[in-house]
């Protein structure tokens, strides 16, 4: 989630900062991360209002968990902005506290990837190991394993050797020291679970292509399924490309100020990208969005005229009228 940088590198914070760009570099997190933020919302709405018809289906459980960690990589983004803005590099708990929620965040959202992408592949091949298997209770208790593993990373990052500081060189956070093994860990348990979701999509493909190489064989998947599965791949491929760059950035933009700028970026487009295609391939999520901005909602309002009274009052010409609604 981070360069492994030192102040040795090749790069200077004067070639970032020049004319205090800190300041429109710091709007743009805030703005981007707002905007984020406010889409993954009302993502939790529609989740919560169609929990009846989304809720029961294992894979947007797992969604909506990838969106928590997603809307709290969001936060860590917002608060860095202002860091940006007022150009204010602190080194208390505090901001080490930020790093490491931030750092656990990002290592749990792919470990909620990879357990989407198990789910994926028992979709397609409808494994039965035992009889009595539940599987819902297996993919619950796989969604514990992740927050057990987040919170197993939140304390790992707060220990002085795998701290991460926000720091100029790039407008983003990086581990204390050169090689630690914070770094290693992540490299290593992130490059693991992606290989792990590269097989299971592998195994999805191979099997789509199978049956359909079969004139008789019914290939009984919905269009919900393609989508979640297309949706799962997306967010793959994205966490797949952060990893290369972060690895590569130097190979790939010469520049060393405007690669270092170009990942710190790329870092907070890809916490809002899973926020992003819950847009584009839920309808309810776009309903949601739709109805804020138009003030509509779906729901009748059922707002009844029972009947209207009139009666006279000591037999003068005046009537009084009351009205009884629901």
């Amino acid at each position: 989630m981070v360069f492994n940088l030192t102040y040795d590198d090749d790069v200077t914070i004067g070639q970032i900062n020049e004319d205090n760009n800190n300041i429109y570099i710091g709007l743009s997190y805030v703005i981007i991360t707002l905007i984020f933020m406010f889409i993954q919302i009302m993502t939790f709405v529609a989740f919560y209002r169609n929990r009846n018809s989304l809720m029961v289906n294992m894979p947007y459980i797992i969604m909506s968990n990838l969106g928590f960690v997603d809307f709290i990589q969001q936060i860590c983004h917002f608060i860095s902005g202002f860091y940006v803005i007022f150009y204010y590099f602190p080194t208390n708990i505090l901001s080490y506290g930020i790093a490491s929620i931030l750092q656990c965040s990002y290592m749990t959202s792919v470990s909620f990837i990879l357990l989407l992408s198990i789910n994926r592949l028992d979709v397609f091949f409808d494994f039965k190991i035992i009889p009595v298997f539940n599987k819902k209770k297996t993919f619950i208790i796989g969604i514990c394993i992740c927050y057990t593993w987040g919170i197993a990373l939140l304390i790992f990052y707060m220990f002085p050797s795998n701290r991460l500081e926000f720091v100029p060189i790039n407008y983003s956070w990086n581990y204390v020291g050169n090689i630690t093994l914070g770094f290693q860990l992540e490299n290593k348990s992130v490059l693991i679970m992606l290989i792990i979701s590269f097989i299971c999509y592998l195994c999805i493909i191979g099997k789509i292509i199978y049956m359909r190489g079969l004139t008789s064989a019914r290939l009984v998947i919905t269009l919900s399924d393609m989508k979640i599965l297309f949706q799962a791949m997306l967010n793959f491929c994205s966490i797949t490309l952060l990893e290369i760059c972060w690895a590569n950035i130097s190979g790939i933009i010469t520049n060393a100020g405007m690669s270092l700028m170009a990942i710190s970026y790329l870092f907070i487009f890809i916490s809002g990208g899973n926020t992003i295609l819950n847009v584009l391939f839920i309808k309810e999520v776009r309903r949601e969005i739709t109805n804020f901005w138009t003030c509509y909602t779906k729901k009748d309002k059922n707002i009844k005229v029972r009947r209207m009274v009139l009666e006279k009052k000591n037999n003068n010409t005046g009537l009084k009228a009351k009205i009884l609604t629901d």
